[in-house]
């Protein structure tokens, strides 16, 4: 996997879990 594909994944996660995250502490 490239670098850059990598790092685009890894902020598509934080993403979610930021979402999922905000959402429970509602």
């Amino acid at each position: 996997m490239k670098e850059r594909e990598k790092k685009k994944e890894e902020k598509k996660k934080d993403k979610e879990s930021d979402k999922v995250e905000r959402q429970s502490t509602k």
